[in-house]
């Protein structure tokens, strides 16, 4: 896959207010999947992660939230590096069951 590909990222974070929470996830949300309720999946382009990166800099900028993003590589070389064990809990209809991307095996 080229350098403009899909790449496939794991992000996380720990944040002390509600309300910034939910505006990072929001925000994560807009590119991403929830796979628990602080940790994400996002497949994007270069330039779809940059605006993402950008916007979780401004949001994280005065502190209050630890944010982790891992590039877990593009298409095949990142499925290879995902495995889920049990269901994810959905309680308040916040968090769907998340299936891999078409392609992917498990």
């Amino acid at each position: 896959m080229s350098s403009d590909g899909i790449h496939t990222y794991l992000i996380t974070y720990d944040v002390s207010s509600d309300s910034l929470r939910d505006k990072i996830s929001t925000r994560i949300l807009r590119s991403g999947r929830r796979l628990q309720y602080s940790v994400f999946i996002v497949l994007a382009s270069k330039v779809v992660f940059a605006e993402l990166h950008r916007d979780l800099l401004f949001l994280s900028r005065n502190g209050g939230a630890h944010i982790v993003s891992v590039k877990l590589g593009s298409g095949s070389s990142a499925e290879s590096r995902i495995t889920e064990y049990g269901e994810p809990l959905v309680g308040d209809g916040e968090i769907r069951p998340w299936h891999m991307p078409k392609g992917w095996k498990v």
